[in-house]
């Protein structure tokens, strides 16, 4: 039995899901619990791609005798229906399968899999009840022996700074975000490291630490294009006045990110935003 969860590659569900349907068309043998699992992650790489109905029907080939007679197949299965919930703004769906989904896993002490539900449930929530299911989480991943458990507390710190983010609280926000930052440090996680310092850099700029800002986005922008970093720098120099390079980036950040399917269904009036600067700026 192979483990499939190797070949998650979360930032190309697309190429995941191909990988997954190859492994379920060449193991008609293995165990049927397996094959039940296998399906719940390709539903999610579908979620990702925002084939929703598709995710749907997948979940739907799962035998419901599966479901009730093995606990991590119906945790999954409750996972990754709530996921897809979520990502169509079906929060009141999602929500119920999230719960169920932690109930089970923290019956049977599936300390990942309880991490994991208590972590959609703050992204699902919003403001003070997402903070809640957020330090419920971080406090189930640092309590826990599992080290797939504990390996969730990047993302946990990052979340939760975003939710004091999302509350206008930028100073909690970020002392979260350098908590997040030495964690990743710490993992040797360099992606993640560079996603830290760019919430940091962002959570300067809402506290007018224009300098700061730029000192950290200077840093991480060596490499690689990446749109999120240049609507940083496009929004600090708005702020400083410089016009000139405030439309240089905000072009460069419409050119990268103006298609991106998740920004155009969840935030449309940022690429508004963008255009708008374009055409004004001189």
């Amino acid at each position: 039995m192979r483990d499939f969860d190797a070949f998650w590659n979360y930032a190309d569900p697309a190429s995941t899901e191909e990988k997954f349907r190859s492994v379920l068309a060449n193991s008609p043998d293995e165990d049927e619990f397996y094959l039940a699992e296998l399906k719940t992650q390709i539903a999610r790489t579908l979620g990702l791609q925002r084939k929703f109905e598709e995710g749907h029907a997948m979940l739907s080939q799962i035998d419901e005798v599966l479901i009730s007679q093995n606990v991590i197949v119906s945790t999954r299965y409750y996972l990754e229906k709530g996921r897809l919930y979520n990502s169509n703004k079906q929060l009141e769906e999602a929500i119920q399968a999230f719960k169920k989904a932690s109930e089970i896993a923290r019956i049977n002490n599936l300390d990942n899999y309880y991490v994991d539900a208590l972590h959609m449930l703050g992204i699902a929530f919003k403001g003070n009840e997402s903070l809640q299911w957020n330090e419920k989480a971080i406090e189930a991943a640092e309590n826990a022996e599992d080290t797939r458990a504990k390996n969730w507390l990047g993302s946990l710190y990052n979340n939760t700074a975003w939710t004091y983010f999302d509350m206008k609280e930028y100073d909690k926000a970020v002392s979260l975000f350098e908590k997040c930052l030495a964690w990743n440090i710490l993992k040797e996680r360099d992606g993640a490291i560079r996603i830290a310092k760019y919430s940091i850099a962002k959570c300067y700029r809402m506290l007018h630490r224009v300098e700061e800002a730029l000192f950290i986005l200077d840093e991480i922008v060596v490499g690689e294009e990446d749109g999120y970093i240049y609507e940083e720098f496009a929004e600090n120099y708005f702020i400083q006045n410089e016009t000139a390079l405030a439309k240089e980036y905000f072009q460069k950040t419409y050119d990268l990110l103006a298609s991106d399917i998740w920004i155009q269904a969840n935030e449309p009036e940022r690429i508004a935003r963008w255009k708008s600067f374009i055409l004004i700026l001189q």
